[in-house]
């Protein structure tokens, strides 16, 4: 798995979105791993930027042209959370 910070208000919006593509593999955001028994907004900046990293369905000696289609993916995600309303 490949983890990666993104420039978006929601990593779990942009998840959702990839996930279809992905043909049974997971796309996570981390901010929805936090499961320590504390009270939200215990860690701000934490979790603050745990809700912008995600955990990619990539790994060094995927076939190429896998490693295109999760990047693919990706961007296409990227676009639709960015695009103009």
């Amino acid at each position: 798995m490949a983890v990666v910070g993104v420039k978006v208000a929601s990593a779990p919006e942009v998840a959702l979105i990839i996930e279809p593509s992905m043909l049974g593999r997971t796309v996570r955001s981390m901010g929805s791993l936090v499961t320590h028994p504390v009270p939200p907004g215990s860690f701000p900046v934490a979790e603050r930027l745990a809700s912008r990293i995600l955990s990619l369905p990539i790994y060094p000696g995927m076939a190429p042209e896998v490693q295109d289609r999760v990047i693919d993916a990706v961007h296409a995600a990227l676009r639709a959370v960015n695009a103009p309303a």
